[in-house]
C-alpha cells in the first residue's frame, strides 16, 4: 500500500522545509521510514513579471540537501510547476514565468542529484492548461487543476514511476 503525508498549506513555497529538525526527522524516519518524498511547489511562487528564479532554485537546492540529510535512504522527486495561463489580447496563453520557473526547478533537481518530473510537459506543454479547462479538469481561473485534472496528472506520474522501476529491473 501507499501512505501519504501531505504538507500543503495554501500558497506555500516549500522553502521552510530547510528548517525541519534533523533529529525529529530522524525519529520519524526510524518509526516510519519513507521510501520517497515528492516535492511539488511553485504555482504560487510565480509572478507574470518575474522571469528569473535563480534565487528560488538555490534555496530549493538547500531544502533538498537538508531533506537528504534528514532522510538519507529516501528517494526524492521534484515535480515541476504545472501550466498556468493568463489572458493576453483576449486569449489565454501560458505565462512565460511557468517556463522560467520550470527551468529553474529542473536545474535545482539536477544540482541536488534528484529526479525532476516535468509537470508542465505532462500537462501538454505550452497552452496545456487550455485542454484541462476545456475538459473541465481545471478551474476557469486557468491556474488550478481540480480533482479530475489531478487524477489525470496522477496517472501520468504513476506511469513515469512504473517506467523508472521497470528500467531498474533490466
Amino acid at each position: 500500500g501507499v501512505a501519504v503525508d501531505n504538507i500543503s498549506p495554501r500558497s506555500y513555497s516549500g522553502l521552510s522545509l530547510a528548517s525541519l529538525s534533523q533529529s525529529r526527522s530522524g525519529q520519524m524516519n526510524r518509526a516510519v521510514p519513507y521510501d520517497a518524498i515528492v516535492l511539488q511547489y511553485g504555482l504560487n511562487v510565480m509572478s507574470p513579471e518575474i522571469l528569473r528564479y535563480d534565487s528560488y532554485a538555490r534555496r530549493m537546492v538547500a531544502v533538498i540537501k537538508h531533506l537528504q540529510a534528514c532522510y538519507p535512504q529516501t528517494d526524492i522527486i521534484l515535480m515541476g510547476v504545472g501550466d498556468r495561463s493568463r489572458k493576453v489580447n483576449g486569449s489565454f496563453t501560458t505565462m512565460q514565468a511557468v517556463v522560467a520557473l520550470s527551468r529553474a526547478q529542473r536545474m535545482a533537481a539536477r544540482s541536488a542529484g534528484i529526479v525532476f518530473w516535468d509537470t508542465f510537459e505532462a500537462m501538454g506543454g505550452q497552452n496545456g492548461m487550455l485542454d484541462y479547462v476545456a475538459k473541465k479538469q481545471a478551474n476557469k481561473d486557468y491556474t488550478h487543476i481540480n480533482h479530475k485534472g489531478g487524477k489525470r496528472l496522477a496517472e501520468e506520474f504513476v506511469k513515469s514511476l512504473e517506467y523508472l522501476v521497470n528500467q531498474g529491473d533490466r
